[in-house]
């Protein structure tokens, strides 16, 4: 095995674990802070850390993932480009502290003018950590980052539910957006190894902004499709609803939002090096496409099927409705993650400006289908998201292969294949149980095995699935191995 893949390999399997254990941390604040906060302030404090969630994305810029592709970039550049994600980082701060009464006032709520306050500390920290991430992109240290986030996102679990269980307050989900940001800063800094000095060489900079300014785009209409939802229903629906929709779209989004954002810090670099190898770069990127449907799309799915007993029995009785959206939430997140996993091609083979373009279009239009589901409640916005991400994968698999230059039957390769073969066979397996078994827990269980039992067979019956799976299994064990043996 190469240097670079053997990086690509090691840095792989330290993204899957340290996104492992994120995913779990943040599942474990989902299921435990539902047993001490009402519905209704998830909605209040979703509402502002959607708000939040867009304007880090524009804070980002795209400069981080743009100095990834340009390790040469001087001292004095790289100083400037943290000088604008930190003054981007200071302005919004000010927009949310001094926007609190107005975002109050929008929503009718008063309640919400504290949350805003606080939390508009979390735009400022991301604004200060932006181009440290980026260094340790630059080195392809991204596992270390990786891991810092992981290790502050369990300690900001730990002190929210800590802080929940003594006082019960609200400000427990404020704990858990601002810690891990405050401890964040100082350790990326640490690991970074690197200091900002005084702005120059606006010039070298300025490139860098506008290949990161097209790189924005094509993350901030991603953001803004996370985000955007939760705001706009609060505006029609009662708290309450809204805090039913989050912490289901919580439950289903985190895995997909874990793996693309670690796992694309390791992929696109390693993609990037061997761009001019069209064959080479769509072979490696069809073998991490279906090893994410096979791994994590089949999984999403199970537990989709068995998702309303599953839901009740993990927050309780008063999140039925948080049952019912989980289940089609993470139909629509199981597309969500094929489709953008498809979006790294803009950017490794060089196809940014084409990216952009088509997601000004795209991703507006994912929105906007779903918002069209309002009339029915927080349902009828789930199941339009399924079914916009559903249209939006293989439509994307066009205009990425037209970017970079093949077919859209090079992009979708195997990622079809795999998931009517396996991912939705696993899916209506487990369904089938809840027509003839009763109670939750059983029902749980009964569906867990009838999916586990079916993607044995598959994998028995199936030597092109077998073989995939094998492979996949062989990469990550031997990668494992190296990774303990290799000197510190």
């Amino acid at each position: 095995m190469t240097d670079l893949a053997r990086v690509g390999a090691r840095g792989g399997v330290v993204a899957i674990v340290t996104q492992a254990v994120t995913m779990a941390a943040r599942l474990v604040s989902v299921i435990l802070l539902a047993r001490w906060i009402a519905p209704e302030y998830f909605g209040l404090v979703a509402i502002v850390v959607s708000l939040s969630d867009i304007a880090v994305a524009i804070i980002g810029l795209g400069l981080p993932m743009a100095v990834a592709q340009a390790p040469g970039l001087s001292h004095k550049a790289r100083s400037s480009l943290f000088a604008v994600n930190a003054g981007l980082g200071v302005v919004f701060a000010l927009a949310f502290f001094l926007g609190a009464d107005a975002i109050a006032a929008l929503y009718d709520e008063p309640r919400i003018v504290p949350l805003t306050r606080w939390l508009a500390l979390v735009p400022l920290l991301a604004g200060l950590t932006a181009q440290f991430r980026g260094q340790l992109m630059v080195d392809l240290k991204a596992a270390s980052s990786q891991a810092i986030v992981a290790a502050t996102r369990v300690i900001g679990v730990g002190a929210a539910v800590a802080f929940a269980a003594a006082t019960g307050s609200p400000y427990a989900l404020v704990v858990l957006a601002v810690v891990p940001q405050a401890l964040q800063l100082p350790w990326l800094a640490f690991a970074a190894r690197w200091r900002p000095g005084l702005p120059g060489e606006w010039r070298e900079a300025g490139g860098l902004i506008r290949v990161g300014a097209h790189i924005f785009g094509l993350t901030m209409v991603r953001s803004l499709t996370r985000s955007i939802l939760v705001p706009v229903m609060g505006l029609f629906q009662p708290a309450a609803m809204v805090g039913q929709y989050d912490r289901a779209s919580q439950l289903s989004a985190t895995p997909v939002n874990s793996l693309t954002d670690g796992l694309q810090q390791v992929a696109i670099p390693l993609l990037a090096r061997v761009r001019d190898d069209r064959e080479r770069m769509m072979r490696a990127f069809d073998s991490l496409q279906v090893a994410i449907v096979m791994s994590m799309v089949s999984a999403m799915w199970l537990a989709a099927a068995i998702g309303e007993p599953l839901v009740v029995v993990l927050l309780g009785e008063d999140w039925q409705v948080a049952g019912m959206v989980f289940q089609l939430v993470t139909i629509g997140a199981g597309f969500r993650l094929v489709a953008t996993v498809q979006q790294w091609l803009f950017i490794a083979g060089e196809a940014t400006a084409a990216g952009l373009r088509f997601s000004l279009w795209s991703q507006p239009a994912v929105v906007a289908l779903s918002l069209a589901g309002l009339p029915w409640g927080v349902v009828g916005v789930s199941v339009m998201n399924a079914a916009a991400w559903l249209v939006f994968w293989p439509v994307g698999a066009v205009f990425a292969g037209r970017a970079v230059g093949v077919s859209a039957r090079s992009v979708l390769g195997g990622t079809a294949y795999a998931t009517a073969l396996f991912a939705a066979p696993i899916a209506v397996a487990a369904a089938l149980p809840r027509l003839w078994v009763d109670g939750n827990v059983p029902q749980i269980l009964a569906g867990t095995a009838a999916g586990l039992a079916v993607a044995g067979l598959m994998l028995a019956v199936n030597g092109r699935l077998r073989r995939t799976f094998m492979r996949f299994v062989r990469q990550v064990t031997g990668s494992l191995r190296r990774s303990s043996s290799s000197p510190r």
